[in-house]
């Protein structure tokens, strides 16, 4: 790329940054529905203190969606319950979101209580910290038309075996280039995750064998849950999205920690605890030589 195209993507960026910065703050337009659908869609997300002031943005890329979801929630720690919220929150109430003060369980915190919740529809997590197309909801939602037994995905790695039958690391997982459910497949946070109701294991909601084996990897604990009640996940593209990041955010960030080795340790820890290997499935893995 030369340094004139560099130079007209950063300029890109800004201004899809400084669009969703301003939009947080002087937008009007209502970003969810009231149309009676037979299955609501939630959207959920949480957020920690460091990132209170910069989750606006985010937020308004899922006011933005070309098809709205019934519901849009913020779900904050306990602790946050006190002090003032943002201006930019305040406003993007008015327009649909809803803010919720629940336990801090983690970054479990974006999912759970809305599968607690809302247990009849489906559920539709996030982060905190991407800007998302405007047609990122439809897209799950056509996913979940064409598979609607799967756990629907933006982006996705390719659990891997080596040579001696045993999960390779989570860095030598390829990104998943196909849209053929499997339980190999595992879905990943940062790029939207549909779960449709009813399909995960009824142990989710253990928080505290989650707070136990992967206090840190929400994306681990609802792969373990789905293959425990033996459900396939489906990445919806042979092109891995991957979606633009909030400016400043990722000063704290777990997804570096998690795939430098964090993933792993927390995965083997959920996987003995449900005896979860047995449930692997040989022909839906790749071997080593092809997953490096």
């Amino acid at each position: 790329m030369s340094q004139f195209s560099r130079f007209l993507l950063r300029q890109r960026i800004a201004a899809v940054e400084l669009s969703h910065w301003l939009g947080a703050r002087i937008g009007t337009g209502r970003g969810t529905t009231s149309n009676n659908r037979k299955i609501p869609v939630i959207v959920t997300l949480t957020t920690i203190p460091e990132r209170l002031e910069k989750v606006s943005s985010a937020i308004e890329s899922l006011l933005r969606q070309d098809v709205k979801p019934d519901g849009i929630i913020l779900w904050l720690g306990k602790s946050l319950a006190k002090k003032p919220l943002p201006f930019s929150l305040r406003r993007q109430i008015k327009r649909g979101l809803e803010i919720r003060f629940v336990e801090d369980v983690g970054p479990h915190t974006k999912v759970i209580y809305a599968l607690q919740e809302f247990p009849d529809c489906l559920v539709v997590s996030c982060d905190d910290d991407s800007l998302y197309s405007q047609g990122w909801l439809k897209e799950l939602l056509d996913g979940h038309q064409r598979h609607p037994d799967c756990v629907v995905c933006h982006r996705a790695r390719q659990m891997a075996l080596g040579r001696d039958g045993e999960l390779l690391p989570y860095v030598k997982w390829k990104l998943v280039r196909s849209t053929v459910p499997s339980f190999s497949i595992f879905p990943v946070c940062v790029a939207g995750i549909l779960y449709p109701p009813g399909l995960l294991h009824r142990e989710v909601f253990n928080v505290d064998i989650f707070r136990k084996t992967c206090p840190k990897a929400d994306d681990v604990w609802m792969k373990a849950m789905s293959l425990l009640n033996n459900v396939r996940c489906h990445s919806i593209s042979e092109f891995p999205r991957q979606f633009l990041l909030v400016n400043g955010t990722q000063a704290k960030s777990l997804w570096s920690e998690n795939r430098l080795g964090g993933n792993d340790t927390q995965l083997r820890a959920v996987f003995e605890h449900y005896n979860l290997f047995g449930h692997l499935r040989q022909n839906d893995f790749v071997r080593e030589d092809a997953a490096v």
